[in-house]
C-alpha cells in the first residue's frame, strides 16, 4: 500500500456519500505496498480502508473485487469490498483523478513484525482454504506476471546488473525453463501473500488482505510465495522448520500430492526469481507519489540463492 494520489478532504467525503458510511472524521495515507493508492479513513460510523487502483482498469477490476466477496461468503478471513447505494463495488473516485476506487471496512489487528511457527500454521491453513474456496468460483485470469513475463522482464533487466547477477539469472532462467507446471494442480492463487497482506489480531488472524494479484496458477506456487516472506530466518535465508509448519497447517486442509512435494523446492526458486524480477523493475523504473515504498530487490535475489543446492 502507497500513497501515488494525493486527495482532499471534500473529495473523499463526496466519495463516501455514496457508501452511507457517515461523515469524514479524519484520513491518512499507508506507505506500506508498492501498487496502489491506500488510506485510513475514519467515519462517524467505523473505520475504513480506501484504495485507489493506479494500474488496474476499471474492466478489470470485478474480478478481484467478486473474488474477495465470493470468500469472504464462503467464510475465509479477508478482507472485502463495500457495496456503494446503487449497489456497484468501485466508481471513480473523482472527475479530477479519474481513476477507480473501492471502499472496504478496516480490519482488526496489526502487520507481524516477525512470525512463529503458530503463524506460520495459521496462515497455512488459511491458504488451502481459500485455495480449496476457489475450485468454484466462476471466473478466470491469467498470471500477468508468468513465465512468459519473467523472461521478457530478465531480457530487460540485464545490462543492468552486475556480471555475478546476470549469469545467476541466466542459469535460473534455465532451470526455469525445463519445469513441467502442467502436470501441476492449478486453481486460484493469492499471488502476494506476504506478512504485509495479512492482520494478526493477538494470535488470531484478523483476515488476509491485497487479492490484486489472485490469478489462475499452480497452487503449489502460491505456497512458495507465501513461504518467502513467513518462512525466513533472516531477510535472506529460508527458515525450514517455519516451512514445515506452514505447510502442516496447510495439509490440516488440503493434502498435496507427491508431485507438489517434489516440485516445492523449484517453485520456492520460481517464486523468488519472480519478486526479485519485479522488484528490480519498480526500483529501475520508479513511480512518483506522496508516500512510496520500495522493496530491496537484493533480499530476493538471497533467497533465491538460499533455495538453489
Amino acid at each position: 500500500m502507497s500513497v501515488y494520489t494525493t486527495i482532499d478532504r471534500d473529495e473523499l467525503q463526496a466519495f463516501l456519500d455514496s457508501y452511507q458510511v457517515g461523515q469524514l472524521v479524519r484520513y491518512r495515507g499507508i506507505s506500506a505496498g508498492v501498487v496502489n493508492t491506500n488510506y485510513f479513513v475514519t467515519t462517524d460510523q467505523g473505520e475504513f480502508v480506501l484504495t485507489i487502483f493506479e494500474q488496474t482498469e476499471a474492466e478489470e477490476l470485478p474480478y478481484f473485487l467478486n473474488l474477495t466477496n465470493f470468500l469472504h461468503a464462503g467464510g475465509l478471513r479477508c478482507g472485502w469490498p463495500l457495496k456503494r447505494a446503487d449497489g456497484s463495488l468501485f466508481a471513480c473516485f473523482s472527475e479530477k483523478h479519474g481513476k477507480p476506487a473501492q471502499l472496504a471496512v478496516r480490519l482488526p489487528g496489526e502487520v507481524l513484525e516477525k512470525t512463529l511457527f503458530s503463524h506460520c500454521r495459521i496462515i497455512g491453513a488459511e491458504l488451502a482454504k481459500m485455495h480449496l474456496l476457489c475450485a468454484d468460483y466462476p471466473d478466470h485470469r491469467d498470471n500477468e506476471m508468468g513465465h512468459s513475463w519473467r523472461m521478457q522482464a530478465a531480457g530487460e533487466m540485464m545490462s543492468a546488473l552486475p556480471e555475478k547477477d546476470q549469469q545467476l539469472l541466466k542459469d535460473e532462467l534455465v532451470f526455469q525453463q525445463a519445469i513441467d507446471w502442467q502436470s501441476l494442480p492449478r486453481g486460484v492463487v493469492h499471488g502476494d501473500l506476504f506478512r504485509d497482506n495479512a492482520l494478526f489480531d493477538g494470535d488470531e488472524l484478523s483476515g488476509m488482505l491485497d487479492f490484486f494479484f489472485a490469478c489462475d496458477d499452480v497452487l503449489v506456487f502460491d505456497i512458495a510465495i507465501t513461504a518467502l516472506d513467513w518462512c525466513r530466518d533472516s531477510l535472506t535465508s529460508f527458515n525450514r522448520d517455519k516451512l514445515e509448519a506452514l505447510l502442516e497447517g496447510y495439509q490440516s486442509q488440503r493434502s498435496l500430492s507427491e508431485a507438489e512435494k517434489q516440485a516445492l523446492p523449484a517453485m520456492q526458486r520460481a517464486a523468488a526469481l519472480r519478486f526479485w524480477l519485479s522488484r528490480l523493475t519498480d526500483v529501475l523504473n520508479p513511480r512518483d507519489g506522496e508516500l512510496t515504498e520500495l522493496k530491496d530487490p537484493t533480499q530476493m535475489r538471497d533467497l533465491l540463492l538460499d533455495a538453489r543446492p
